[in-house]
C-alpha cells in the first residue's frame, strides 16, 4: 500500500488540476502585446490568448515594445503548453508553460507586468503579487521609472478622453 499511495496521490491532484482549467500544446504564431499572443490550437487554428491574471502595457503606454520583446523572446515560434481558464472575458485568458516554465509568472519576475487583481482569481495570485512586489523593488523592466500608470488605469483615461472629444463634436440633439 504504501508503494501505491504516491501514485494515487498523483492521480488525485491531477483530476484536481485539469478539473479547473482545460489544457492543450500549440504553436506561438505571434506576439501582439506583452500579454497577448496568437497560438495554433490543434481543431481552432490560430487562436489568441490573453496571459491569465497578469495584465503588461498596451500600445502607445510607456513599455509597450520592452515588455512585447521580451515575450517575443521567450516564446515566439515555439510550441508552448496552454492552460485555459475562465475569466468572464470574450478572449481567452491562459496561463502558458514553455518546458515546464510558467510564462505568466516570467514576465512578472522581469517586471512588464502588474497582477490583473480583478480577474486573477486562483490562489496562486498571491504568490505572484509577491513576484510583482520583488520586481518593483529590483526595478526591473517598467519598474526601473518608479511607479506606473497600471493599464487598466490607462485604458480608462483614453476612453474618458475619446468620450469628451465624442460629445464636443456631437451637436446636443433637440435644438
Amino acid at each position: 500500500m504504501k508503494k501505491k499511495a504516491p501514485l494515487i496521490c498523483f492521480i488525485v491532484l491531477f483530476w484536481f488540476s485539469s478539473a479547473s482549467a482545460h489544457g492543450w500544446t500549440g504553436k506561438v504564431i505571434d506576439v501582439r502585446a506583452g500579454d497577448v499572443l496568437k497560438i495554433s490550437h490543434p481543431d481552432k487554428g490560430g487562436i489568441p490568448i490573453i496571459l491569465y491574471g497578469i495584465d503588461a502595457p498596451d500600445k502607445g503606454q510607456a513599455h509597450f515594445k520592452q515588455a512585447k520583446k521580451f515575450l517575443v523572446g521567450k516564446v515566439e515560434g515555439r510550441d508552448v503548453n496552454v492552460q485555459e481558464f475562465s475569466t468572464g472575458q470574450k478572449i481567452i485568458a491562459a496561463q502558458v508553460f514553455l518546458d515546464g516554465e510558467n510564462i505568466n509568472e516570467q514576465v512578472l519576475q522581469a517586471g512588464y507586468a502588474w497582477v490583473y487583481e480583478k480577474y486573477c482569481g486562483q490562489d496562486f495570485c498571491r504568490e505572484w503579487l509577491n513576484i510583482e512586489k520583488q520586481a518593483r523593488n529590483k526595478k526591473l523592466g517598467i519598474w526601473q521609472e518608479g511607479n506606473q500608470i497600471p493599464p487598466w488605469e490607462w485604458r480608462k483615461k483614453i476612453l474618458t478622453k475619446i468620450f469628451r472629444v465624442f460629445l464636443w463634436i456631437v451637436p446636443p440633439l433637440g435644438d
